[in-house]
Order: structure tokens, then C-alpha cells, then sequence
């Protein structure tokens, strides 16, 4: 066979569908592949505008020597009409098709269409290039060709058993811009392939084998850095199973962190097992930029679970989803209708465990049995089919009401009326969650969450020219907001900006996980409106944890040579106190950290004011001149971007003691940390007696974390305004006999509320001890270890 010099990869339009143009990973791992071996090759995506003209114009002027198909079942008899269309124009090309459809159906498509040549079964990397390179049909794996007028089949595919050998795709010659907006859309990255689940509805391992084989976690994070550096900050995992091999994503997560990438927006769209996530691994999952995740529980009750080889128990899945939705993730649940023996009250089921928790979206599909799957057999076998699999397949997606088979438990009525009433509650759910979203903007917020899923809205949306002004237009539209409200709960938008000036020379920075808190970010941003000092820029950094992650990419978004860092629960109703902090900065460049004050709020109740007198780090005390101070702290305080840079930033892994740390470091630089007078901030503690023990217990636990994980970063500090001496670290022998002492002097001196507190602080403490001792977890937070509103337990 003769060397291919040219090849023509085409992705075919959808017809009459809601499919929309979607960049395609798989196809970009062929192009890669050809890319690497030195065959040129051209693209066209079908779904794009005027791409029939394109077609031809490629076919007569590029003159392809092979054109090559990714198609999905759904809509293959219009693949098959492009094909013979091809053939028209270019008589001389030969056809060869890949895919999920080639891999399912081999033999049946050179059957089905005389147009096409070649069927590549399975992953096709190596055999298309192989192909290109000369190589006859017959010695290739995974093939199935003509020779005359007989079909030849060469056996299964060969796996591809290491994923680190393809290089990932960088999608050259594709239209990036066309598919990718790189404030909203996403790059997807497949990390794995092969899937040893034997769910009875599920075809994939047809396709990409059961074999679970996976890319190494650098691999990963070297294709998010490539991208990252290009401006890419969105990416969603297309795997089948992303968190099958548990220690494979810490490992992930932890080259992620290592590259330092801010800004990341990863989720797992595809849908993960949730019997292979835990508490641990999703809240590092998180820290590591994962905002989104799917869950495909496709059942509410145990025992259809079990009948569909689901594998998983509903206990399980429970946890999975609840924990998802405390950590913040945007969370998604895919559940089936139809499944062989579910009841109209096993519907029910699934409902209530779509309306159970805070998730984004609940999405209800109807079965699709695929032939080789144990479901067809089953429907098959018990002759319910509806329509012939050849006219279903063509047709029927999980996403319209066209039941293709019935069962006993489940009339054709019934599986309709399911669907119509599924699609209610989903529209229901995801309102809710947009209201959760906007609840910033008031009846606003509540009326823009109500136009989700109008019909006018998606027939706008499906159409690309009126989706692209849509997006412009809201971007538009949240700018002109922010201008007279700077915080938004846009979801897609890690930091929210607000600009006081046009070359600000100072950038407020406030860390919050909502970017509401309970309204008090809109009254303090209000309050830096009343500011004496104009020249400045506000950041509003949502959903980002740790605090230093936050604090970091703030700094990154920032263009002030000064940054004020803010608590997003601080309210400052003095109008001079960035002035008072930059004035002190620009008189001394020896002081890195100017800090204020922090006071107890005057409209506290008696809790808050007692714990004010008895926690000196809790009420502080306005000072009348510039104070040396170990009491500087991340709830107001000013740094010149220039000594942030220098000490090397904020620890973006670090659980408790940012503040200590960070001063421990530029006094280690020659700097000097202070209070400046005249200024404070008020902070609120927290309003209740259970909510003060709690977050002491927490701090507890925090200290015991830190003693076993982040020994290094334990520094000890008097709880005293003006500084005399600064020990950078105590022996962890000597903190422990030292605490007792403690707790007997707020005996003594009746200092019930402290000596309480500490008591609650030890429990925390020895728990924590107990539980830590026997678990391995690096620098990777525990549950409860942080405080609600995201920031360390204890500063």
C-alpha cells in the first residue's frame, strides 16, 4: 500500500439536534499522532457555519489521499450520506471512520455504507498512522477493510497500555477560537481510559476495553500547564473514571499546586463513580481548583442499583454527594428512567434524591440499550423493543421523550410521563440554584434565575451567532452591574472587580468563598466607597481555598503596588484607613506589614464583647502611635507588592497560623510589622456560645494538624499589642506542658469564658492527636478543619 501524504479529519454535523460544536479531544489525539509522525493533515468541523462550501473547497483544492470520520451513533445514517457525498467529490480519497460507533458496530458499518473503506475499532492512534505510513490493512490490528467485495476483519484493537507514549493533543489546525471562550468555555483532558465496571447498560468497553490504564499524574499537569500559559484556565476531565486509582489524583492535585497555576477552573464533567471519591480527596480536589463535579447514580434505591450491575451502594453515593456540596463544588447528578424493573415508585425514589441536596443540576435521561451491552440482550431476549435497533440508534438519545422499549414495571405512558415530570423537577433544582447564585442582585438575581431553561432562551442559545452576542452581551451587563455593585455571584468568575480608579495605585484584596457573606461584602464595599483615599481597585476572590491560595491569585489579578488584604466579614467605617496605612508604608520602607487595629463591633452583643476583654487578639486596642506589633494580621493590613514578592508570597498549603508565618518571613528579610494609629476595622466573633466553642474546638484540631503535617510553620506569639521579642518557634514538647498552665491561670484570674474556651481547645487538640496519628495525608486538609467562612482557624 502506498503512503498517505495527505489526510482530511472531519468531524460530521448533527442534524436537527441540540449537539453544538465541541472541541474533540479524541480526534485531537489522531491529529497529534499525525502531527508527530509528519503527515499534514487539514480539519473541518461539519457544525460550523457554511462548512458544506469548506468541504468542497477542501476535497478539490487539498485533494486529501484520506479522509477520515469521528462519528457517534446518533445520527450515523447521515455520517453515511456525507461519506457516499465525499466519494462524489472526490472519488479517488478513501474514506476510513473512528469512534464510539465504528468500535460498536465494525463489520455492519462497511455494510450499512459502500462508500466507506476502513473501520478503525478501538483507540486508533497508532493504527491511523500506520496506516498513513503505508502499512497494508492486513497487518494492522483493530481493522476492518475491503478487499474486493469482501469484508476483512483483523481481530480486536491493540490497547494502547501506556497513555504517557501519546503525546496530548495541542490542536493544531483547529479553530480554537470558534469552539473555546476562555472566560466560559473549557479544553477538555482525557487522563485515563478503559473502565472494569460491568454496568448492564453501558457500552464503553467495547470501545476502550475494560483495562483500566492511566496517564501519569506529571503528564496531567505538564498538558494544564501547556495550556495554562497560553491563557487557558478551564478544563474538564472527560474520563470515564478520573478518580478510580485514589493516590493517582492526590498525586495529580499535587503536581497542579507544585506549578503554582492560578486562576484554575477544573471540573469533572463526565461524571465520576462516587463510591471512589472520599471527604479528603474531594476537599484537596478542591484546593487544587476543581469547582465542578458530576456523579452518575443513574438510580434512587438499592435494589435497582443492583439489578443494573450499578455496583454501588445508595449510602455511599449519599456521602459522596453531600460532602460535595459542603466543600462548595457545583454539583451534578445523572439518574436513568426505564431501567429493567425500576417501578413508578423507584422514580419516585430518584427524585427525592435529586431534591435531597443543594446540587446544581439533576439530569434524568431514558435508557438506550446498544447492541453488545447485557441490557440489549435482556430487551432482546424478552422481545419489549419498541422500534428496530436500526431505526432507534439512528434517532433516539437519552435526551428526548421517545421511549424504545418497555417493560412490565413501567408502561410507555408511564416511561413519557416520567420524563415530562423529570425534566419539571431538574429545571426546578437548577432555578433554585441560580437564586443560591444571584442572590446578591435580590428580585433581580430571582428573575434572571426564572428565564433558566425557557424555550426562547435555548433556541437562542442553540443558535451560535445569538449565543455568542448572549455571552458578550452578560459580560457586558456584569461589568455595567459592578459599577455601581461590585460583588456578583457570576459563577464562572473566580475574582470579582471593581475599579475606583484607572491606575490604581492601591488593590484591595478580600478572600471570600460565596463573595457575599451574608451581604456584608456588599456593606463593605460600600464602606471603601466612603473612603477618604480614591486611588484604589477592589478584588473579590471567590470559591478559592486555602486563604493564601486566595490571597495569591488576588495578587495576580491585581494592579496596585500596594495591596490591602481584607476580611470579607471586617467592616471599616473610619474613611481614613487606607490613607493612615499607605502614608505609614510610604514614610518607612523598613515596614512590610502596616496592619489595624481589630475591635470588637459596637452593636456586639455581651458574648462577643466579653470574649473581646478576655482574648486580647479578639479586641483589640486603637494605638496612638506606629507600634511594632505581632498582632498585624490578614483582617486589614497593607504590604508593597514589591516585599510581598520578595518574601516569597502567601503559603497556599498552609492550614493555621498564616499571619505568624508570614511575619515570621519578613522580619527574616529586615522587615518590620506594625500597627498604625488612628486606624481599626471592626471584626464580629463569632454570635453564639456554641458557635464560639466550635470554632475553638476546630482551632484545636487545627494546632494538631499542623503539629503532625506543617511542624515548620508553628511559630509562637504573645497575645500582647506592643511587641517586646518574637520567638519564632517553640519546642512542641515545651507547647504542650505550657498549655495546662495556661488554662490554670484563666481559672485563677476568673476569666471563665477563656479558661472554658481552652478547655474545648485542648479537647479539639487531643482529638485531633489521636485522629492524625494514625492517617498519612501530607499538607492535605482534614474535614472540619477549617472555619465557615474558608479563612485558618487561628491567625
Amino acid at each position: 500500500m502506498t503512503k498517505i501524504k495527505r489526510v482530511l479529519l472531519l468531524v460530521p454535523r448533527y442534524e436537527k439536534s441540540r449537539y453544538r460544536p465541541v472541541l474533540n479531544a479524541g480526534i485531537g489525539y489522531v491529529a497529534e499522532a499525525l502531527n508527530k509522525a509528519g503527515i499534514d493533515y487539514k480539519y473541518l468541523d461539519m457544525g460550523f457555519f457554511d462548512s458544506q462550501n469548506k468541504l468542497q473547497t477542501l476535497l478539490k483544492g487539498y485533494r486529501p489521499d484520506l479522509v477520515g470520520i469521528s462519528m457517534l451513533t446518533f445520527r450515523y445514517k447521515n455520517h453515511y450520506e456525507l461519506a457516499r457525498h465525499i466519494k462524489e467529490i472526490s472519488p479517488d480519497s478513501m474514506i476510513a471512520v473512528g469512534g464510539a460507533h465504528s468500535s460498536l458496530f465494525g463489520a455492519k458499518v462497511l455494510e450499512g455504507c459502500s462508500s466507506i473503506d476502513i473501520v478503525f475499532k478501538g483507540e486508533g492512534e497508532g493504527a491511523f498512522v500506520d496506516l498513513c505510513r503505508g502499512k497494508g490493512p492486513q497487518q494492522i490490528r483493530g481493522l476492518v477493510y475491503r478487499e474486493g467485495n469482501v469484508l476483512k476483519d483483523t481481530g480486536g484493537p491493540e490497547a494502547i497500555n501506556v497513555l504517557d507514549s501519546l503525546n496530548f493533543p495541542t490542536y493544531q489546525g483547529f479553530p480554537l477560537d470558534d469552539y473555546i471562550d476562555k472566560e466560559f468555555n473549557i479544553l477538555p483532558i482525557i487522563s485515563s481510559r478503559g473502565c472494569p465496571y460491568k454496568c448492564s447498560y453501558c457500552p464503553v468497553h467495547q470501545s476502550m476495553g475494560r483495562d483500566f490504564r492511566m496517564r501519569s499524574p506529571k503528564s496531567i499537569a505538564q498538558e494544564i500547564e501547556y495550556w495554562h500559559k497560553r491563557g487557558y484556565y478551564r478544563f474538564s476531565i472527560s474520563d470515564d473514571n478520573f478518580t478510580f486509582d485514589r493516590m493517582r489524583v492526590v498525586k495529580i492535585c499535587e503536581e497542579i499546586n507544585k506549578r503554582n497555576l492560578r486562576g484554575l477552573k477544573l471540573s469533572c464533567d463526565n461524571g465520576v463513580r462516587a463510591d471512589r471519591v472520599d471527604y479528603d480527596l474531594l476537599k484537596l480536589m478542591k484546593d487544587s481548583g476543581f469547582w465542578r463535579i458530576a456523579y452518575g447514580i443513574e438510580a434512587g434505591n438499592d435494589r435497582v442499583l443492583s439489578y443494573i450491575d450499578k455496583g454501588l451502594n445508595l449510602a455511599v453515593a449519599e456521602k459522596a454527594i453531600k460532602d460535595a456540596c459542603e466543600l462548595g463544588f457545583t454539583v451534578r447528578l445523572f439518574f436513568l428512567i426505564g431501567s429493567p424493573t425500576e417501578t413508578w415508585k423507584d422514580f419516585e425514589d430518584s427524585l427525592r434524591l435529586a431534591k435531597k441536596y443543594p446540587v446544581f443540576d439533576a439530569s434524568f435521561y431514558n435508557l438506550i440499550p446498544y447492541p453488545g451491552t447485557e441490557l440489549f440482550g435482556w430487551i432482546d431476549k424478552n422481545g419489549i423493543f419498541l422500534d428496530k435497533p436500526d431505526n432507534y440508534l439512528h434517532y433516539a438519545t437519552g435526551k428526548i421523550n421517545v421511549p424504545v422499549f418497555y417493560t412490565r414495571d413501567l408502561s410507555f405512558n408511564e416511561r413519557k410521563r416520567a420524563f415530562d415530570y423529570s425534566k419539571k423537577v431538574s429545571l426546578s433544582i437548577a432555578r433554585k440554584a441560580l437564586k443560591r447564585k444571584l442572590k446578591p442582585f435580590g428580585l433581580m438575581g430571582s428573575i434572571a434565575a426564572h428565564f433558566y431553561g425557557l424555550n426562547f432562551v435555548n433556541m437562542l442559545l442553540d443558535w451560535p451567532v445569538s449565543r455568542k452576542i448572549i455571552i458578550r452581551f452578560s459580560r457586558k451587563l456584569i461589568d455595567m452591574v459592578l459599577e455601581e455593585a461590585p460583588v456578583s455571584l457570576h459563577m464562572e468568575r473566580p475574582v470579582e472587580y471593581y475599579a475606583f480608579s484607572k491606575a490604581p495605585r492601591v488593590s484591595v484584596i478580600i478572600p471570600s468563598l460565596d463573595g457575599y457573606r451574608g451581604g456584608n461584602v456588599l456593606k463593605l464595599v460600600e464602606d471603601l466607597k466612603a473612603q477618604s483615599y480614591k486611588d484604589f481597585e477592589v478584588n473579590i476572590i471567590k470559591n478559592v481555598s486555602p486563604q493564601g491560595k486566595a490571597i495569591n491569585l488576588g495578587a495576580d489579578k491585581s494592579k496596585g503596588e500596594i495591596f490591602l488584604i481584607l476580611d470579607d466579614d471586617s467592616r471599616v467605617d473610619n474613611p481614613h484607613v487606607i490613607k493612615n496605612l499607605v502614608n505609614v508604608l510610604d514614610r518607612d520602607e523598613r515596614i512590610g506589614m502596616a496592619g489595624a487595629p481589630i475591635l470588637v463591633p459596637p452593636d456586639a452583643n455581651w458574648l462577643q464583647k466579653k470574649a473581646g476583654e478576655e482574648f486580647p487578639r479578639f479586641g483589640m486596642k486603637v494605638v496612638n502611635r506606629v507600634t511594632e506589633s505581632d498582632m498585624a494580621c490578614h483582617g486589614c493590613c497593607a504590604i508593597r507588592r514589591e516585599v510581598f514578592e520578595e518574601v516569597g508570597r502567601e503559603r497556599e498549603n498552609i492550614l493555621r497560623g498564616l499571619d505568624p508565618d508570614l511575619r515570621y518571613r519578613m522580619r527574616q528579610k529586615g522587615y518590620n510589622t506594625v500597627l498604625v494609629p488612628e486606624t481599626w476595622v471592626y471584626h464580629p466573633l463569632p454570635g453564639s456560645f456554641a458557635k464560639l466553642m466550635k470554632t475553638f474546638f476546630r482551632n484545636g484540631m487545627g494546632s494538631a494538624y499542623c503539629a503532625k503535617f506543617q511542624p515548620g510553620l508553628v511559630y509562637d506569639t504573645d497575645e500582647i499589642q506592643e511587641m517586646k521579642s518574637f520567638r519564632a518557634r517553640v519546642p512542641f514538647i515545651v507547647r504542650i506542658f505550657r498549655f495546662p498552665i495556661r488554662i490554670f491561670r484563666a481559672l485563677i484570674e476568673l476569666k471563665l469564658l477563656r479558661f472554658i474556651s481552652y478547655l474545648v481547645y485542648a479537647v479539639g487538640f487531643y482529638y485531633g492527636i489521636l485522629r492524625y496519628s494514625f492517617k498519612n495525608i501530607g499538607t492535605v486538609p482534614s474535614k472540619g478543619m477549617q472555619t465557615e467562612d474558608g479563612d485558618s482557624p487561628c491567625k
